[in-house]
């Protein structure tokens, strides 16, 4: 169907399809704007009675006009006798996309199902129950803005329904109990489909679909799902999932009233969540990881001593009821000498790992204690005298003998996790440690012996998948902060694709692939590796830091809002996603949260730049956080010490660009624009959509610079 012209409307891109048909982006011509064509399935078609049915509902259903009903235009047929109606085409992802991402935060879901509920509260006024209610008929747009498609063709679905003869409709998973029974569709059938769709969005899983249709309708019959995280939303989800339609809410107007007092109380909710959080005493399992000491006798170790207790680190953050803290968070006591009960309330932890190394040789010394801070006392320690070779074993062992002494489960697969993405030569992991220790200093030297490193792990072991990861994450650093060179890319999307024929189920792999097309612009396969990446490891950080960056470049914020704060959540240390939400915040409307991202955005910085005092990304990032303080003077200090380390460097020119819009200086924020290009930043969609460059785009030399980049 691609390229092909239908009346007036050209096709030129498939949005999606399904049991009912195919849908495609088009042209028309005539008012020259784009639409959505439907083209329902020749199965359905075909029948003279389906078809004049289907052209009765889509009737009905163009009549609808409301914010949240995505329009029909037209209903029509090729030449050929295709059906297909013309829609509203919405730029956008499906509500089904944005859930696989995981749980929503209560305020964005039950704005979102708000706008669904008074979409459908309209359709029930002139009589049009849509019965096909589910995540993939919701559409947000790039505001976050709901529109429901598919009005009232959801009795044409044959494979999505049951069977046509005994009168039941939609989608199995989302189906009320009574159509099951044969009953009719009323408000209640959107009802109960709406609600599920808002637990579907806190919980991030439907609890009724199983593997088969049988199950799914037995689930649907007899299980009650799991509460929740408030009153108020159980309530509202045990009246709306009711089993009996007598006990359901009646109207949809019952359900919207419930709804708006939810929504209008989320605000302060999440106010007191937080100050709750910050202020409560530590009572969960929590730990600290801290760096382990080098007792080598040369003492030239470093990396492999934070390599073990980083990847002892990342084991631990995959057990749901355990909090971590982050690398960046922990490991800033390497150089301090402080009271384990100091470290414990810094970090608001209830236990510390500490641990210390000695390699002689082959031969390899590891001895790692669990301190409770309460009490100073160890809650378990241990010593191996090992080979090298036994390296992971041991951090498998102290891993589980964590998770026994704080009476918490590690999957089984987690278990194995680190001997199954080992290399298999010792050699090739110790240049993979090297090359992770080099990336952390963000310097184009750095960038390049890291790349070094990764290579020489590769020689050793050509299936090693975690340094095709990484030397895939060199390129696009380096492509993303030093130059724009093509050959980057090319590299990047090699390694990538390498890494990802190695071991599919790597996080890091489905992360550095996701990461290398999002920088070709490739968003939709990005996404598939993104949204893959969450669900291997949904406490991933570079997974939700790296997608939000898509996002924004795709120009779609609410969404990279959405990730960067998940991201900022799990590493609330890393001063760069702080950096990126608070103009994000604001434009968002969210102008208390961007004052609290502000704050942590300069702690974060702070804690940084104490490491990682010649770290030009993270000076340039002091300056830009300043300067929309007003705090003009210390601004332009950092804008020195910037340019003093980094000059040359693409990536600080361009943040340069951006303090100076801050500061009113547009001719010097043009300058540094021109300077980044020059160096080699060409990444014309993140240009065009950073808010922080809004006021320049006007500007004549601005619109030249695009001009060049096209």
């Amino acid at each position: 169907m691609l390229g092909r012209t239908i009346g007036r409307y050209e096709i030129v891109e498939k949005l999606g399809g399904g049991g009912m048909g195919v849908v495609y982006k088009a042209r028309d011509r005539s008012l020259d704007r784009f639409v959505a064509l439907k083209f329902i399935s020749p199965e359905i078609s075909a029948d003279p009675d389906t078809r004049e049915r289907f052209t009765r509902e889509a009737k009905a259903a163009s009549a609808l006009d409301h914010p949240q009903i995505c329009a029909i235009h037209e209903i029509s047929s090729t030449d050929e006798g295709e059906l297909f109606i013309v829609m509203a085409y919405v730029a956008g992802q499906d509500l089904k996309s944005a859930i696989v991402r995981g749980p929503m935060a209560l305020e964005q879901a039950s704005g979102i199902a708000l706008q669904i509920a008074r979409g459908l509260a309209r359709a029930h006024e002139l009589g049009i129950i849509h019965r096909d209610i589910k995540p993939a008929n919701i559409i947000l747009n790039d505001r976050g803005e709901v529109k429901i498609v598919d009005f009232g063709l959801a009795r044409l679905s044959g494979s999505a329904s049951i069977t046509r003869s005994n009168g039941m409709i939609g989608t199995v998973a989302y189906m009320e109990p009574e159509q099951i029974g044969g009953g009719k569709a009323d408000e209640r059938t959107d009802i109960w489909a709406l609600t599920l769709v808002l637990y579907e969005m806190l919980s991030g899983h439907n609890p009724f679909l199983m593997n088969n249709t049988a199950s799914t309708l037995n689930a649907v019959l007899s299980i009650v799902p799991e509460a929740l995280r408030s009153p108020a939303i159980d309530a509202i989800i045990r009246s709306g999932l009711a089993k009996d339609p007598n006990n359901r809410y009646a109207r949809m107007k019952s359900l919207i009233a419930d709804l708006e007092s939810l929504h209008r109380d989320v605000a302060s909710l999440r106010a007191s969540d937080r100050t709750a959080r910050m202020e409560a005493p530590v009572t969960s399992p929590s730990i600290a990881v801290l760096p382990f000491s080098d007792y080598s006798s040369q003492r030239d170790q470093e990396y492999f001593c934070e390599g073990i207790a980083e990847e002892i680190l990342n084991v631990l953050t995959k057990i749901p009821e355990l909090r971590v803290a982050s690398r960046t968070s922990s490991f800033r006591y390497k150089e301090e000498s402080k009271d384990i009960r100091t470290i414990g309330a810094e970090l608001n932890v209830t236990t510390l790992l500490e641990g210390s190394v000695r390699k002689a040789g082959n031969r390899l010394r590891v001895t790692a204690q669990l301190i409770d801070v309460a009490s100073g006392y160890h809650l378990w320690s241990e010593r191996y005298d090992r080979d090298l070779e036994d390296i992971f074993a041991i951090q498998d062992e102290i891993a589980n003998a964590i998770a026994s002494a704080l009476e918490v489960t590690l999957a089984e697969k987690d278990k194995r996790s680190m001997r199954a993405i080992s290399p298999s030569e010792i050699e090739a992991y110790e240049f993979y440690l090297r090359g992770r220790q080099l990336m952390l200093q963000h310097r184009k030297a750095a960038y390049e012996g890291a790349a070094e490193m990764y290579r020489k792990a590769i020689e050793i072991d050509p299936r090693y998948a975690r340094a095709f990861a990484g030397l895939s994450d060199v390129f696009t650093l380096t492509y993303m902060y030093i130059g724009s060179d093509e050959a980057m890319l090319q590299q990047a999307g090699e390694a990538s694709a390498k890494a990802i024929e190695l071991d599919p189920e790597l996080a890091e792999a489905q992360v550095a692939r996701g990461n290398a097309l999002a920088l070709r612009k490739n968003f939709v396969d990005a996404e598939v590796h993104f949204v893959k990446a969450l669900q291997i490891s949904p406490s991933n950080f570079e997974a939700n830091y790296y997608f939000g960056r898509a996002r924004w470049a795709e120009g779609k914020a609410s969404d990279a809002v959405a990730l960067y704060e998940r991201a900022a959540a799990i590493q609330p240390d890393r001063y760069d996603v702080w950096g990126m939400l608070i103009e994000l915040l604001r434009r968002e409307g969210r102008e208390e949260d961007a004052l609290r991202a502000t704050e942590h955005a300069l702690e974060a910085t702070t804690r940084h730049l104490t490491l990682f005092p010649a770290d030009a990304r993270a000076l340039c990032y002091m300056a830009g956080v300043l300067a929309q303080e007003g705090r003009t003077e210390e601004a332009e200090s950092y804008i020195r010490r910037g340019l003093e380390v980094g000059e040359g460097e693409a990536t600080v020119h361009y943040n340069l660009a951006c303090v100076y819009t801050y500061l009113n200086k547009f001719e010097e924020a043009l300058e540094q624009l021109e300077r980044a290009i020059e160096v080699g930043f060409g990444h014309r969609e993140w240009i065009e959509n950073d808010p922080d460059l809004a006021r320049l785009r006007n500007h004549p030399r601005f619109v030249e610079m695009m001009g060049r980049l096209r």
